[in-house]
């Protein structure tokens, strides 16, 4: 048994339509400080959307099982499987095929090539089911300037209807090979993964449904399986097949580069939206004027990263310390620049694409245990995030303000084990 709750504990209002004015009956939604925007004039919201305190729920039945055998001739490994799930809200049964094979070439465990086939049925369908009704919650109030009383309160119509819909999915693709030389371990994987059948937002227009009525407004917010995905990643990993010892201390260390290409047909809706994607403002993108949720989908990433992970321990005292270094090149989004332009009289924010610089970051952890009776112990783990206070720019957000990722942070861990 599973529940979705959307709890909403205190009433929260935003100002919408920034627009001249030269006369104000309140401050906090109105200023006649002058403005270069408005010519000098003062400025306030001529829409104030209030989103009451409440909560919306449900529950639905989820089950599931999983099947798997493992089956071997001479050096050649078979484990194929099948998961079956289920659930009362989505009322759709899926059956996951998967299948790993392993082939020990020389038959001394020092060469070997493994490959699967897999899929994956995505069942975070719940948000969707959540946001049918949060409009339900939500009303408007209006004005034609900042001297005007607000209108009389207007329901909010629910601009979110979730139509039939089929459980995205993906299929992965594996093929490894892992082989030991000169007293090393090195490992080579490669994994291709196809989504389908993703979850595409759009108004119903674009799709040819339909207008809404009653509760519904006209243009609404719906959900197809139009969307598409691919994405291909190549790691090698690279580690010693002993530990290395120096006088009294113990040493494990690992290398691993990735390289990765991802591309989508659409935007990520799968989180719960936030107050921007839900009342789909009008944006400027590479001059152009669109709504927020057609701007481009987000096909960036990372292409390199590299990680370094360093572990060494004096067994005689539990002293340990941990060093994780890692490389993240740079990649292209697209974000607000905090520039406004003007569509049919309103300000309207202005987006473009970006390119962000690569990144480094080194963690350290310092630990310590000590034994105790049985099996027992006293613990005590420093974490420092951020060793070198690295200044790492992630994103440009509204207002042209950058976010960084955090910058060096301390974590004191006590415990006992037993």
């Amino acid at each position: 048994m599973a529940a979705g709750i959307l709890r909403r504990p205190e009433e929260l209002r935003h100002g919408l339509q920034l627009a001249a004015t030269s006369s104000c009956i309140e401050t906090e939604w109105c200023s006649l400080s002058p403005t270069p925007q408005f010519g000098g004039a003062g400025q306030a919201f001529r829409r104030l959307s209030v989103h009451e305190a409440g909560e919306i729920s449900y529950e639905t039945t989820q089950w599931s099982a999983y099947l798997e055998d493992t089956l071997s001739w001479g050096r050649l490994q078979l484990r194929p499987g099948m998961r079956y799930d289920a659930d009362s809200f989505m009322e759709q049964n899926t059956w996951s095929p998967r299948l790993a094979a392993e082939l020990d070439v020389w038959g001394d465990r020092r060469t070997r090539i493994s490959a699967g086939a897999n899929r994956y049925y995505g069942r975070n369908m719940h948000a969707y089911r959540l946001n049918e009704g949060r409009n339900a919650m939500q009303y408007t109030l209006n004005r034609a300037n900042g001297g005007q009383q607000w209108s009389a309160p207007v329901r909010t119509l629910s601009n979110t209807r979730l139509h039939e819909l089929k459980l995205p999915y993906d299929d992965e693709l594996m093929l490894a090979i892992d082989q030991q030389l000169a007293g090393w371990q090195w490992s080579l994987k490669y994994v291709q993964r196809d989504g389908k059948d993703q979850i595409v937002k759009a108004r119903n227009t674009h799709l040819g449904l339909d207008p809404g009525t009653g509760d519904l407004m006209a243009n609404y917010f719906t959900y197809s399986n139009d969307g598409s995905s691919h994405s291909e990643t190549l790691t090698l990993t690279v580690s010693p097949l002993e530990a290395i010892r120096w006088g009294n201390t113990v040493h494990h260390v690992q290398l691993a580069m990735d390289w990765s290409e991802v591309t989508r047909s659409h935007r990520d809706y799968s989180n719960t939206q936030s107050l921007t994607e839900l009342n789909d403002p009008m944006i400027r993108y590479n001059g152009q004027f669109m709504r927020y949720s057609e701007r481009p989908a987000d096909n960036f990433n990372r292409p390199w990263t590299a990680r370094l992970t360093a572990v060494s321990s004096h067994p005689a005292t539990g002293l340990s310390m941990t060093n994780f270094l890692r490389y993240r090149a740079g990649y292209r989004n697209i974000g607000a620049t905090g520039d406004v332009a003007e569509y049919e009289g309103s300000p309207v924010a202005v987006w473009e694409g970006r390119q962000y610089k690569s990144a480094i970051n080194w963690d350290m952890r310092l630990g310590w245990e000590k034994a105790l009776r049985g099996n027992s112990a006293v613990f005590a783990n420093l974490d420092i995030y951020n060793v070198l206070d690295k200044v790492n720019l992630v994103d440009i957000a509204t207002g042209d303000i950058p976010v960084y990722e955090t910058g060096r942070e301390f974590w004191l861990e006590l415990g006992y084990r037993f």
